[in-house]
């Protein structure tokens, strides 16, 4: 083979290693149970905790912390947040649940049985989703970097570089965390879009896509605004997604995931 044939083969070669890169599966889902939700609620965050579920709800003059029962709907107990405050993501950290804000730079951390504020973290930036991995606290703030904070602090620890198909994926919003038996994932809706993205927190890599727009075929409210709240049911294993003012909360169980 001539000099000139090998080169002309391996530029071909080296061009062609971005193609090679796994693409980002799209996951097969179905429905298990639709369940009431309460359309005054802009969800920020959901989480499970047992049997209850805990939200957040958010926009000025209307963010909330609740206990839902989620097979009715009903809330529980909730806690009023101060009209400058929007509140954001939701997490479940043993016996305390932790709230993010949007601009106002103060993550709350509340008691999980009573609401009794405990402590008060500050931050920069904006935030958006909140998860717990066991050891970390893992933050979104709208862009494709996701940041691990201390929960002794709330300092940063680390990142994740969230890419989907070898590109930055924006727009990261509500997180979960699933330690699952053969691979960690973390979930996250992809803000403006019906679609929760399923990312590897070892690589950053979107290994899946959940994409959810059929769910608006199962009810009618012009109010309803964007998908967003994911919430990993601790014993079936199934995911409960709503959106900001939706009359409904699905529980879906994946077909296939990696």
């Amino acid at each position: 083979m001539s000099m000139m044939r090998r080169d002309f083969w391996m530029l071909a070669f080296l061009l062609l290693l971005p193609a090679c890169k796994p693409r980002s599966e799209l996951l097969t889902w179905e429905l298990v149970e639709a369940h009431a939700h309460d359309t005054d609620c802009y969800t920020q965050g959901l989480e499970f905790h047992g049997e209850l579920l805990f939200e957040s709800g958010g926009q000025y003059g209307e963010s909330k912390l609740r206990r839902v029962d989620p097979k009715t709907g009903d809330v529980l107990m909730e806690r009023k947040l101060p009209a400058q405050i929007f509140s954001e993501g939701l997490t479940v950290v043993g016996d305390e649940l932790w709230l993010l804000t949007w601009k106002a730079g103060k993550a709350y951390v509340f008691d999980r049985e009573s609401f009794e504020l405990k402590h008060t973290h500050t931050y920069e930036g904006e935030g958006w989703g909140l998860a717990w991995n066991g050891q970390e606290l893992i933050m979104s703030n709208g862009c494709g970097t996701l940041t691990l904070r201390d929960p002794k602090d709330f300092s940063i620890k680390g990142e994740i570089k969230v890419t989907r198909d070898g590109k930055p994926q924006e727009n990261l919003n509500e997180l979960e965390y699933d330690d699952g038996v053969m691979h960690d994932r973390i979930y996250a809706n992809v803000y403006q879009k019906d679609e929760i993205v399923q990312i590897d927190p070892a690589s950053g890599e979107i290994t899946g896509v959940i994409e959810l727009s059929s769910l608006r075929q199962e009810f009618e409210f012009d109010d309803a605004q964007e998908l967003n709240g994911i919430a990993l049911h601790p014993e079936t294993g199934n995911l409960w997604v709503t959106g900001k003012y939706w009359p409904k909360m699905f529980e879906i169980k994946l077909k296939k995931s990696r």
